[in-house]
């Protein structure tokens, strides 16, 4: 997978499956996108400080924990693995929907 923009538009597609959970936040037991929004963000920001130097850090699985513990004060794995397998189906969709995109930009581009 093309993760630093050379062929695909990875972080529009981040973004996209981000706004999809947002949609969908009460599916995952959030009031509004708004909440979810709020409770993901916060999570993000607490594992860029958590683990500054290191890779990890871009772990939604650790968001997505950080936010079960920090909703119910617990861990709920079924719910937390929810989430990582929706995040890749939908990052996965996306990448489809913005390679045909782009595959036909080239087409117009190129060979016009």
């Amino acid at each position: 997978m093309d993760f630093d923009n050379t062929f695909l538009d990875s972080i529009g597609i981040y973004e996209t499956t981000i706004q999809q959970f947002c949609r969908n936040a009460k599916e995952y037991g959030f009031s509004s996108a708004k909440e979810f929004s709020e409770f993901y963000e916060t999570a993000r920001k607490e594992t860029k400080i958590e683990l500054k130097d290191s890779p990890s850090n871009r772990l939604r699985l650790i968001y997505f924990k950080k936010m079960c513990l920090s909703k119910w004060g617990t861990l709920d794995p079924k719910w937390i693995l929810k989430l990582e397998r929706d995040y890749f189906r939908n990052f996965r969709e996306g990448i489809k929907i913005r390679k045909k995109s782009t595959r036909e930009n080239i087409r117009k581009s190129f060979y016009s």
